[in-house]
């Protein structure tokens, strides 16, 4: 059996809230991840992981022009991911 942890951090290429688009609010990231990979056979390994993202709270003040207007406020957002995988050697 094996272990696994990360981490890492993500800086936005937004660099302010009047830039923010509405369709990609992006803001920095941090990720946190871990996973287990565990020998079920000779030939066969199965492989869990999870990662939590967490964007950082950020605002926006944008304007979406004649279709959408002036966009104020805020987003946060935290996004989960499941992974499993199972590998057979020939």
């Amino acid at each position: 059996m094996t272990l696994k942890f990360g981490t890492a951090y993500d800086k936005t290429p937004v660099p302010s809230a009047t830039e923010r688009s509405v369709r990609l609010p992006d803001s920095d990231r941090y990720w946190l991840s871990a996973g287990v990979k565990y020998q079920v056979s000779p030939n066969g390994v199965l492989d869990f992981g999870y990662t939590l993202v967490s964007a950082r709270n950020t605002d926006i003040s944008n304007n979406q022009g004649a279709a959408g207007g002036n966009v104020v406020g805020n987003y946060k957002a935290h996004v989960h991911v499941l992974g499993v995988q199972y590998q057979h050697s020939f």
